[in-house]
């Protein structure tokens, strides 16, 4: 450092300055794995839904798989099929 015009020990000073900022910034970061747990339960819950359910084919409303049209629908196509 003596080329620069700078002293051994101002290099290595400022280097342990900026070395402890860099750990107090790592420290008010926090911890990742908390939103990665967050987000891999929101996914896998998603995956549950759509195993679940399913759009209807006339309204596009969120059904049960196994339904074959949705409670709001129900009573319109029996009125259709009595007329």
């Amino acid at each position: 450092m003596r080329r620069k015009g700078r002293s051994a020990w101002a290099g290595v000073l400022l280097g342990f300055f900026f070395n402890l900022i860099g750990l107090i910034i790592l420290l008010l970061l926090g911890d990742r794995s908390k939103e990665q747990r967050a987000a891999e339960a929101e996914r896998q819950a998603a995956a549950k839904r759509a195993s679940t359910y399913r759009e209807c084919p006339h309204c596009k409303e969120e059904m049960r798989r196994d339904a074959m049209t949705t409670a709001i629908q129900t009573p319109l196509l029996m009125s259709r099929r009595s007329s």
